[in-house]
């Protein structure tokens, strides 16, 4: 089709405000005129009218995200501070009392009036969000509060953050990513016949920012209270961010569900759950002939990967609370992964008895089709639900197993371990990467498990665990029992129950098998936990020095001035005895050593 050389240059001219996205731009919106050549009228009102529409997607209140590097966010981010920090501010005398409950609060007495009677003020900040677009709930989540006092905590921590330029600079830095995404997207550069999950210009970025993270942990170094340092990169590889240990972790704790299942009664159900048609710009077939390929779906909306998740995580709240109802018992697991154009899909591992399990399908299958229920392939395909086989599986002579059907998923996702090809026949740890990129883009937790042990609990009572391991003489990593029997003399004698609770936490060969058992444990009420950190106000004798330590004595205040929480060990309430104890799992204080460098943002999106 011929194209005026006239808006040619015009288009060329309005691309050029649009950075390193200039050329997709462009290219865009020759596609643009080229699709609405064989329609009526001037085939390119539409294509200019997208230009204009992106130029206002790309600002963020003041700042044009394609067209500023780290500096300029840098400066942006610090004049956004300073901007709430000029109004966060009242004339005249304070009254007493006013004074005291500042204190209380924690607070300088003059932000609290400016809170307390400044309506004005608040509406003020409320307003300059808007520009964002942002609400004071989108800086830090609130809930309905019991009582006013409640809602001035939380206002004055939603103005703490407004006032930390590090906090405007994340929140910028993470709108640039994920704007460049969408509108890569919207270009139809990520589907399964391009550049699959999330774009390559993306990857790229978070594989640079991955390295720069990472050199900066090999840089850091930490110290304790017994001079022992370590780099955060040595920790880093230890501890559950590394990759292959979450895997080796999430499928224990998986394993370990089952087994508890069955040691139920209860039966399994593998549902997946995908978003409406609506939310994906692409569709992905298979020929006849075998061929697979990408095409342009009709019936894309324009919902971006994080609105598509929101929708799913609505779908799940309305589940959620009809099974409350129901009082169905139920626990499991959620994978969250991409399909091949970005738009997210859970999948679902649920555990419950038969009657219960009936009923968890049914609710889901309902309440996941009545919004844009009429689309063709709804029924078809937006909730697939299968019944776990039990019994031998003739085909491996295997006993039928849940772990089967979520562990492709939990692999892939992570690091590929075990999978040569993805469903699009990718390299499987090259597509993982991409996954976890794509996760980290947009926001999205990819795993969480549904009732059962929390995870720090888990973690906390198996490092409690390793306090009475030892080599035993043929060599081999043993339960040092007069060890145990020892600690729980010279400190709490109720603390044998606990001990034997987790006697073969880290002795057993299949550590599944603990964590069923204690979860049955914990079910039954025979073990009651609650993790113990440093906002307790408990204290703690050490045992070699007889030293007392207050636990808010080792709290710090993170950048916003606030208690920052950390964790300390775990209270239990054993159903036997009904003492409640402590135990310390963490009794070093740690510290980070100077000499840190800074790795910015500059040369990430090149």
């Amino acid at each position: 089709m011929y194209m005026s050389p006239y808006w040619l240059n015009e288009a060329e001219k309005a691309s050029s405000a649009f950075g390193l996205l200039q050329k997709d731009v462009f290219q865009h919106w020759q596609d643009l005129v080229l699709e609405h050549g064989n329609h009526p009228g001037t085939p390119y009102g539409d294509a200019n009218q997208r230009i204009i529409w992106l130029k206002e997607k790309q600002k963020w209140g003041s700042l044009n995200l394609l067209l500023c590097d780290d500096s300029s966010i840098e400066n942006w981010a610090a004049y956004q501070a300073s901007y709430f920090k000029r109004r966060w501010t009242v004339r005249g005398q304070v009254d007493p009392d006013d004074m005291k409950f500042a204190e209380y609060l924690g607070i300088e007495a003059r932000e609290m009036l400016a809170l307390i009677n400044g309506s004005a003020f608040w509406q003020l900040v409320e307003s300059h969000l808007k520009e964002f677009p942002l609400e004071p709930s989108d800086v830090v989540p609130s809930s309905d509060f019991e009582n006013w006092i409640e809602e001035v905590r939380w206002r004055i921590r939603v103005l703490k953050r407004l006032c930390n330029p590090r906090w405007w600079l994340r929140r910028a830095r993470a709108e640039k990513s994920r704007l460049i995404e969408e509108m890569k997207r919207l270009f139809g550069h990520v589907h399964a016949s391009r550049e699959i999950y999330l774009s390559s210009l993306s990857f790229e970025y978070w594989k640079k920012r991955q390295s720069a993270n990472l050199k900066t942990l090999q840089e850091t170094e930490i110290e304790n209270d017994l001079g022992q340092r370590f780099t955060l990169a040595e920790l880093f590889y230890k501890s559950n961010s590394n990759p292959a240990i979450r895997r080796i972790e999430m499928m224990t704790r998986i394993a370990g569900t089952e087994k508890l299942a069955k040691s139920l009664g209860y039966k399994a159900t593998f549902i997946t759950i995908t978003a409406p048609s609506a939310f994906h710009p692409y569709s992905y077939r298979k020929s006849k002939k075998g061929r697979k390929f990408s095409f342009k779906n009709k019936r894309y909306e324009g919902f971006t990967v994080r609105e598509a998740q929101q929708y799913l995580a609505g779908r799940w709240a309305v589940i959620r609370a009809e099974l409350h109802r129901n009082e169905i018992d139920y626990f499991g697991i959620r994978v969250v992964e991409p399909h091949h154009d970005g738009c997210p899909h859970w999948h679902l591992l649920l555990f419950s008895d038969t009657a219960g399990l009936s009923s968890i399908e049914q609710v889901i299958t309902e309440k996941s089709l009545n919004l844009y229920a009429g689309e063709p392939g709804a029924q078809k395909r937006r909730v697939k639900v299968e019944r776990i086989k039990e019994g031998l599986n003739p085909k491996t002579g295997k006993e039928y197993s849940a772990v089967g059907y979520i562990a492709k998923y939990i692999s892939k996702a992570i690091d590929g371990r075990g999978i040569e090809k993805d469903l699009f026949d990718n390299d499987a740890a090259t597509s993982a990467q991409r996954i976890r990129a794509w996760a980290s883009i947009h926001g999205i937790r990819q795993f969480q498990f549904l009732g059962g042990i929390k995870a720090t609990w888990w973690r906390e009572l198996r490092r409690f665990a390793g306090r009475f391991m030892s080599f035993d003489e043929s060599g081999k990593l043993a339960f040092d029992e007069r060890a145990a029997f020892m600690y729980a003399r010279d400190c709490r004698p109720e603390l044998m129950h606990l001990i034997a609770a987790i006697r073969d936490m880290e002795v057993e060969a299949d550590a599944s098998v603990a964590y069923c058992d204690l979860a049955i444990k914990i079910r039954s009420g025979e073990l009651q936990l609650k993790t113990l950190t440093t906002a307790h106000g408990h204290e703690y004798a050490d045992k070699r020095t007889g030293e007392i330590t207050r636990f808010d004595q080792w709290a710090r205040l993170n950048q916003y001035g606030e208690l920052q929480p950390t964790v300390k060990g775990l209270w239990f309430l054993s159903g036997r005895s009904g003492c409640a104890e402590s135990v310390i799992t963490h009794e070093h204080e740690w510290h980070v050593l100077p000499g840190r460098k800074k790795h910015t943002d500059l040369e990430m999106w090149h």
